[in-house]
């Protein structure tokens, strides 16, 4: 079964409508786990940290910073194994 992983902007988590979705997904029956960043670097240490698992969504939700930071952490790894969104 697949997992997502969504890599939230700090900024957006006060976002009722965000919060919103996160609940309908899980209502739904999906997994979803939530990462939250708080300073630079955070979503790059995250996204690295999944690159591997091949069952594994990652979704960046933010601008383009959060969007470049994902990015960079799963081309960190060698070859990896997850998808991106």
């Amino acid at each position: 079964m697949k997992k997502s992983i969504l890599i939230l902007n700090g900024k957006s988590i006060s976002n009722q409508l965000v919060r919103n979705a996160i609940h309908s997904i899980r209502a739904e029956g999906h997994q979803i786990g939530v990462h939250v960043t708080y300073e630079a670097g955070d979503a790059e240490r995250i996204a690295f940290s999944h690159a591997l698992d091949p069952n594994a969504i990652v979704i960046a939700a933010g601008g383009d910073g959060t969007v470049n930071e994902v990015l960079n952490g799963l081309m960190r790894q060698a070859s990896p194994q997850c998808a991106m969104g």
